[in-house]
């Protein structure tokens, strides 16, 4: 009997692994996908209405956004003054909510003009009500300071960041005593549709979660003595400028503050909203159509144009441009563009670039917190006179450098000295050669060039001179960029290991065929099948390949 009674039992399981979060989808989203994509969604998701009822792609979408909808973000980006909202807000009466503690920088620094970012680290604690809502900086006298955007960085759930458009006026008010309202969704719409006089009705009171600011300071922002220099890539481009002491004490900035650093090259960044709003330096020189309504024409640019052409389909004539350092050869050439509703039209490419580089500019300014006066574009050696003559049309605003203007082949040997001189092995006067070759997304330059450097304490003088100079507009790519890394790795190699340098000779060999021919019968991986042999062996004795270690 005691044996049987051994068999029945009851066996804990813990919920060990923590609930999954149920994904939303907003409007915006789910418009830009095919019906296939959405009855997938719902099958994904087991939005069962979905699955076994016919449905056309605007049922498809009140369905999901009915089970799964997420709440639209309802966000003020600029306004140029608040007298208007202040008039009307005199009639509604904020209740102070003391539910929970909220703290925020003791100090709120707004810069004329420009925005604040992630990167400008203002940050509160983490309350889903408060995800995409607006806050408002209110002054001891009740005037509205600015308005500012609470926002989440992707699926980060540490804190919540305090965000404004550049558009977004900035005040000081008479009376220094300064509080941040943060609102929930729904006081935040009002807000919103109050503002843009969607709602005439005021209600007589808002509920409104304070934090106290010891001071709200609003700056004009700083004049850059150095030119912003800019390298327009065919698949990316960055943009950055030397920061000195001078900027630090103009800007009554710290050491490291806003992840500035002094007396050194400081980059633009950006965020690639596709990976999960991860910070970068680099920005694809990527252009898209997102409305032609009204004849204004609205543009994407960057990692936004990238997402929103991979979440879009061909049929909807989304309009998305790759490679556009290309056009500088014809650029007075006009593109047909559309967008989503179907509306057409015709613009010049040099407009395009216009807006594009604008845009860079803008997010430069905002980052370092300055007006740009002077720009630096480096440009392939054949395009120098076709480039300047384009950022002079374009960019009349300000001044493109042109005197000292170098090339991008040139510019790479600028890279090495620095590289050199910091690690000492520089002799005073001594001349040096190299020979540069630049091979990039879409252009290659070669150089030849004789340098020599000189310490005059304060600075170095750099004296180059170029024997040679050469390119090819039309000749790159990163496949090609690849594969004469690999083989530059194997020459390492064998010439570390006393080889014989015939092999070398053989592998270049095995290319002087009929490239299309052979790929037609074997495919692209035979094509490289012998160079990816030697350069496993190479990186088995000279091991690069470090990110497959992490």
């Amino acid at each position: 009997m005691d044996r049987k009674m051994n068999k029945y039992g009851y066996t804990l399981k813990r919920k060990e692994d923590k609930e999954e979060r149920k994904k939303r989808y907003q409007k915006s989203q789910l418009l830009l996908m095919t019906t296939y994509q959405l009855k997938e969604l719902c099958r994904r998701e087991k939005i069962i209405k979905g699955v076994i009822n016919p449905m056309d792609k605007e049922e498809l979408i009140q369905v999901i956004l009915r089970y799964r909808g997420a709440e639209e973000h309802y966000l003020i980006k600029a306004s140029k003054e608040f007298k208007s909202l202040e008039e009307k807000m005199r009639k509604c009466t904020f209740i102070e909510k003391q539910d929970f503690s909220m703290r925020c920088s003791s100090k709120i620094i707004a810069w004329q003009g420009l925005a604040i970012g992630f990167y400008d680290s203002l940050t509160i604690p983490y309350k889903e009500k408060f995800v995409g809502t607006n806050a408002l900086v209110v002054g001891g006298d009740g005037a509205i300071c600015t308005i500012l955007n609470v926002e989440a960085k992707g699926e980060k759930r540490d804190c919540l960041y305090l965000t404004k458009g550049e558009g977004m006026a900035c005040l000081e008010s008479n009376v220094k005593n300064y509080s941040l309202y943060c609102m929930d969704r729904q006081n935040s719409e009002t807000l919103y549709r109050i503002f843009n006089d969607e709602q005439k009705h005021i209600p007589e009171w808002m509920e409104v979660y304070p934090i106290p600011l010891l001071d709200f300071e609003v700056r004009e922002p700083i004049s850059l003595s150095m030119p912003l220099a800019m390298d327009f890539g065919s698949a990316n481009t960055t943009a950055g400028v030397y920061l000195d002491n001078l900027y630090f004490e103009a800007g009554g900035f710290r050491e490291g503050q806003y992840a500035m650093r002094k007396n050194e090259v400081n980059y633009a960044l950006f965020y690639d909203v596709s990976s999960d709003w991860e910070e970068t330096t680099l920005f694809p020189s990527v252009a898209s159509v997102r409305s032609l309504e009204g004849g204004n024409i609205s543009f994407s640019f960057g990692h936004e144009a990238i997402r929103l052409a991979n979440s879009s389909y061909i049929d909807e004539g989304f309009c998305i441009f790759y490679d556009m350092k290309r056009w500088i050869a014809d650029y007075e050439k006009e593109e047909e563009i559309t967008d989503r509703e179907g509306r057409r039209g015709f613009i010049k490419r040099k407009e395009i670039l216009k807006a594009y580089f604008t845009h860079v500019i803008g997010e430069a300014r905002n980052r370092f917190k300055c007006h740009v006066k002077q720009v630096h574009i480096s440009c392939p050696v054949k395009q120098k006179a076709t480039f300047h003559k384009l950022f002079e049309e374009i960019l009349p605003q300000y001044k493109i450098e042109e005197k000292d203007r170098i090339d991008e082949g040139v510019s790479v040997l600028y890279s090495a000295i620095d590289e050199m001189i910091k690690k000492g092995r520089v002799s005073d006067g001594e001349e040096y050669k190299a020979l540069i070759i630049d091979c990039g997304g879409g252009t290659t330059d070669l150089s030849s060039c004789k340098f020599r450097i000189w310490d005059k304490r304060v600075s170095y003088k750099i004296e180059i001179d170029t024997s040679y100079e050469n390119g090819d507009t039309d000749f790159g790519g990163n496949n090609l960029t690849y594969r004469i890394m690999q083989f530059l790795k194997i020459m390492a190699v064998n010439r570390l290991k006393g080889r014989n340098p015939s092999k070398e000779r053989e592998l270049l060999d095995g290319f002087d065929r009929d490239i299309y021919r052979a790929v037609d019968e074997w495919g692209t991986e035979e094509i490289y099948k012998k160079l990816e042999e030697e350069y496993q062996e190479a990186e088995s004795y000279f091991p690069t390949r470090f990110k497959e270690y992490e």
